[in-house]
């Protein structure tokens, strides 16, 4: 599965695996690989994530700065920025996220859904 966004791209391997890659200038891209050299955060970069329990990742779609993520146990994970609450998190902590957090509760003010 292959999604792009504004400025950055994202896909889901055949081993349930994110790899991100563009702009991350929001956050909306994992971090590059370390064996990557990075000068700066506008830099493009790829970067791979698997969830912390091992559940394989299924669906991603890009915002314009924002990636969200399903896995296949239906929870929905996002990154990137949460200026609007697009990232289902409180906008009193709007810095952009690098690292995928799982939405718990409902999606932020109307930017982003899914029908798991």
């Amino acid at each position: 599965h292959v999604a792009a966004g504004l400025f950055h791209s994202a896909a889901i391997t055949a081993d349930g695996l994110l790899v991100t890659w563009g702009c991350g200038r929001f956050g909306q891209c994992l971090q590059p690989d370390e064996d990557q050299e990075v000068n700066d955060s506008k830099t493009s970069s790829v970067g791979r994530w698997k969830t912390p329990d091992g559940s394989k990742l299924v669906q991603v779609v890009c915002g314009r700065r924002h990636t969200a993520i399903l896995d296949d146990l239906g929870r929905v994970w996002c990154l990137g920025d949460n200026k609007y609450g697009q990232l289902g998190r409180s906008v009193s902590s709007p810095n952009a996220a690098r690292e995928p957090k799982l939405v718990a509760g409902p999606l932020g003010e109307s930017h982003s859904g899914c029908i798991a």
